[in-house]
């Protein structure tokens, strides 16, 4: 695999070449891929740290699209919520949620139900890829998508879950910085005893109006003025 495919594509999902969906290893491999987000994702490349783990999407004889995974984010309400663990069992299972950060088709190839078919795909060779690599069995993939852009449609067509909604920080060096781009959250379950082996039960998310949404809101006009 050497180049992205530039021509463009549009056919059924059926008569697409063969795709495949391969694991990213060596530095021409590694350049293909950050091209491709570079230049299709419109949050563009962002170097990262930690653990990662990133895929090609081919077919034919070039490179469609690429994934991207890295370790969960170490605070998501909607998710806590979700799962519900405390903050003691988080410390110590944080490592079994892994985050699809990064996913895009090359904008000249328009195929009815790639997305999802490749999403699909993708779930069973990350939870394997993600466990040979790093030693630790991923129980909840989590993803986040700005509705501004995106519907979510391919997401939930292949088996992911609308589960809320992030609260507009950011992770940065010193703590967390407010960018107000509310983003919707999504999941899928890969391990579905994970309750079971934390010792936990999902808890109802807060509701619009409860103390816990006014403090998130006067802490948030608080940072907004001290310019974080």
């Amino acid at each position: 695999m050497e180049r992205v495919k530039k021509e463009r594509v549009e056919c059924e999902l059926s008569d697409l070449e063969p795709v495949e969906v391969r694991l990213v290893e060596g530095e021409a491999e590694s350049a293909l891929w950050k091209q491709l987000i570079s230049t299709h994702h419109y949050l563009g490349y962002q170097r990262s740290w930690g653990r990662r783990i990133r895929y090609l999407v081919c077919a034919g004889n070039g490179a469609i699209g690429a994934i991207g995974w890295k370790s969960g984010s170490l605070k998501l309400q909607s998710r806590d919520y979700f799962i519900g663990w405390s903050v003691e069992q988080r410390k110590q299972y944080l490592a079994h949620i892994i985050n699809n950060d990064r996913f895009v088709i090359a904008e000249g190839v328009r195929v009815k139900n790639l997305a999802s078919y490749i999403l699909a795909r993708n779930i069973r060779m990350v939870s394997t890829d993600w466990e040979s690599r790093y030693g630790v069995r991923p129980y909840v993939l989590e993803t986040f998508i700005d509705p501004k852009l995106f519907s979510g449609s391919s997401y939930r067509a292949a088996g992911w879950q609308h589960i809320g909604s992030t609260k507009g920080y950011e992770k940065i060096r010193e703590g967390y910085r407010y960018h107000g781009r509310i983003k919707e959250v999504y999941v899928y379950v890969v391990e579905q005893e994970f309750r079971r082996i934390i010792g936990c039960e999902r808890r109802s998310y807060p509701q619009k109006g409860s103390r816990t949404t006014s403090r998130e809101g006067r802490l948030r006009m608080m940072i907004q003025k001290v310019g974080y």
